[in-house]
């Protein structure tokens, strides 16, 4: 549960605080040529405009860090955004994402696809266009959902959109299950949104829970397209530049052939060519890289 003031405890300190300022206000030109009058009201005036500081820092801190035990912080995300994403064959979706995003409508939406193909990057992308635009937003990776609680989902329908990634990883949690359920539910009731991703379609994901299966498929389902080779060279390369590093076509080319062909395998395989062409001091070639996966 929050730890928030109530509008009613609110009004009732703002009434206090304001009653006590009038009162010394008028007494002040009074008491001030006595000395302990003098102390008193000064006393009293440092007293309130303390608490008063207090109050206001309450509701400041209360403002800024509702939702705060969710521990997703969107500056800690890679610079994950719509323009970082190589779109393909993926424009309709793109375009849904952005007509929830901007409250055009409110909606549930399904993004199933296999690994690699971007879920992670959208989902990171709409909250921080979200949250850009000063709308209550966050985002749960159900891949990690053993370290956290159900509670955490507690309230949540109050924010303006949920991204919820790896849907698949709670098929084992009829507790997770449930309470997102509910979620669904108290997201539809205050006309917001919520985005969901996963491996697996909803028809086929393996969700015990017939109530959330079924919600599953309220709104819009989209299968991610999977990148061509031409695709992912583009992708490889803005993702060098993003390294600040250049990657020539025909290294790019070269590592599709040699490589696991999985987009997550390339860019981690991107990692590792720009730490090790920083160490050695090298530039980016085919002989560079035949030396490093051999």
């Amino acid at each position: 549960m929050r730890n928030q003031m109530t509008d009613t405890q609110k009004l009732f300190f703002l009434i206090i605080t304001a009653t006590c300022g009038y009162f010394i206000y008028i007494l002040s030109p009074i008491l001030t040529p006595f000395l302990i009058g003098g102390v008193l009201v000064a006393a009293i005036s440092v007293l309130i405009k303390y608490f008063h500081q207090q109050y206001l820092n309450s509701v400041m801190k209360i403002e800024s860090t509702s939702f705060s035990q969710i521990p997703f912080e969107f500056g800690n995300f890679k610079k994950r955004d719509f323009a970082s994403f190589v779109e393909g064959e993926n424009q309709a979706l793109i375009y849904s994402l952005n007509t929830i995003i901007e409250k055009e409508k409110s909606d549930s939406l399904y993004i199933w696809g296999p690994t690699g193909t971007g879920k992670t990057h959208l989902l990171q992308a709409a909250c921080k266009k979200a949250n850009e635009i000063n709308y209550h937003v966050t985002y749960i990776p159900l891949k990690q959902y053993k370290d956290f609680s159900p509670e955490m989902l507690d309230g949540l329908g109050e924010l303006d959109l949920v991204c919820v990634d790896d849907l698949e990883y709670i098929s084992d949690s009829i507790e997770w299950q449930q309470r997102l359920t509910l979620l669904f539910n108290e997201i539809r009731d205050n006309h917001n949104s919520i985005i969901i991703s996963s491996a697996v379609s909803p028809k086929n994901i393996n969700i015990e829970l017939n109530d959330l299966k079924s919600r599953l498929v309220w709104g819009q389902v989209y299968k991610i397209k999977s990148p061509n080779d031409e695709l992912k060279i583009e992708i490889l390369r803005k993702k060098a530049a993003e390294r600040s590093f250049q990657l020539s076509n025909d290294v790019a080319e070269f590592l599709i052939r040699r490589s696991n062909r999985d987009l997550n395998s390339l860019i981690e395989i991107l990692d590792e060519i720009d730490r090790s062409s920083l160490a050695a001091k090298r530039k980016v070639t085919i002989p560079f890289i035949k030396e490093l996966i051999s």
